[in-house]
């Protein structure tokens, strides 16, 4: 999990320097900066399965948006992972796939909107043709998910505000 982290900040790093780059008003108005990391393997205990580690590799994009429309600004930072890999279990291993979103969008105009929100999905391939097992009431697939949300008025007074996070196994 810290290599995946360590990469995640350099691929923020290489995004703000290209967003530096670029001139300021075509960047408002420009499509998606895009920026692909592989992932080198790394180890990771199954949130769902208590001692069972998986070699997972894969890529993460970054895409960034900024764009204007009247009097409103609005910002999009989306990371986007997608893993693969199996147990480290040589005699019976399994596969796992990992797909994670997270996406931070604030809005500026008058009132301030700022929403951040991440998915997680896990997906382990079970040993059953049913596609879950029975671990004492849970399944082997992992989902969570968190959501964030705060709009603020003009005079900076909070308005409105979300949190919401939940973590299943299934």
């Amino acid at each position: 999990m810290q290599s995946k982290l360590r990469v995640l900040g350099q691929a923020i790093i290489a995004v703000a320097i290209v967003s530096a780059a670029a001139p300021a008003l075509a960047h408002a108005q420009s499509g998606p900066i895009v920026a692909e990391i592989p992932v080198p393997a790394s180890v990771i205990e199954s949130p769902c399965i208590a001692g069972e580690f998986v070699n997972l590799s894969g890529k993460i994009v970054i895409a960034e948006y900024a764009r204007t429309n009247g009097t409103t600004t609005h910002f999009t930072f989306r990371v986007i992972t997608k893993m693969q890999g199996t147990t480290l279990d040589l005699f019976n291993p399994k596969k796992y796939v990992l797909n994670d979103e997270d996406v931070t969008e604030f809005n500026q105009g008058g009132a301030t909107e700022t929403t951040h929100e991440i998915n997680t999905v896990m997906v382990r391939q079970s040993e059953s043709g049913i596609g879950t097992i029975d671990i004492g009431g849970f399944g082997d697939d992992f989902k969570g998910k968190t959501k964030m949300h705060f709009t603020f008025n003009a005079l900076g007074v909070p308005t409105a505000t979300v949190d919401d996070i939940t973590f299943t196994c299934m």
